[in-house]
């Protein structure tokens, strides 16, 4: 984490907790936590410090776990881009097809048709920030190289509290952002499955599956 650009003040406090060194670990009985937060009051009371500080000192640590969120997610998803999905997907259809124990239309019917996730669908947990904010993570971890730097907001914090049309519209577009995932899975299967299997595919019949959408009242 960069604090060169914050006042000095803010430096020479978090000096100690950013250096690597056993002589700077937690000693019993005292809170490195709370000893950095007396330090700050008395930085503000002596006027060493001014409230615009202590805000970009916020910004700062907010951009670093923006940026640290974005990478795992990154990490996650392995890219966002098509053909990297594609590939994925292809990948995915391959391993379902080597595993079948005879490659007929039947094994791989058996193999593809049991339940075997459930996913429940609500936007509580999108209500910590705001939606451009989630927007801008989502952008930032599609990307093919993350950003050095996390995009600028005053706040990420909401204008508002929710509503309950909100949370229906942010489930109803993750629900159609995961069919549109399934349907790519499931078009990866038979496209995968159709030259592999003897027989061919023609006496398979695709069925949909059910996603329900559940909010929060």
């Amino acid at each position: 984490m960069d604090f060169s650009t914050l006042p000095p003040k803010l430096q020479t406090i978090f000096a100690p907790i950013l250096q690597e060194n056993e002589s700077l670990l937690p000693v019993e009985g005292v809170n490195p936590v709370l000893c950095t937060a007396r330090q700050l009051e008395d930085a503000l009371e002596d006027g060493d410090l001014s409230l615009p500080d202590v805000t970009a000192l916020v910004q700062t640590l907010r951009d670093s776990a923006f940026l640290r969120r974005a990478r795992r997610l990154h990490r996650y998803v392995g890219g966002a881009e098509t053909t990297t999905t594609a590939k994925r997907l292809a990948a995915v259809a391959e391993r379902v097809i080597v595993s079948l124990p005879v490659p007929t239309p039947e094994a791989f019917q058996a193999a593809v048709s049991p339940v075997r996730f459930a996913a429940v669908f609500t936007a509580h947990p999108t209500f910590a920030l705001s939606n451009p904010v989630y927007a801008a993570l989502a952008d930032c971890a599609s990307e093919e190289v993350l950003p050095e730097e996390a995009p600028f907001f005053e706040t990420h914090r909401r204008d508002g509290p929710p509503t309950l049309e909100e949370e229906f519209t942010l489930a109803t577009q993750a629900i159609i952002r995961a069919r549109d995932a399934m349907d790519q899975l499931n078009g990866a299967l038979l496209e995968t499955a159709r030259p592999a299997l003897a027989g061919g595919m023609g006496g398979y019949h695709p069925a949909p599956g059910h996603c329900h959408q559940l909010g929060g009242v």
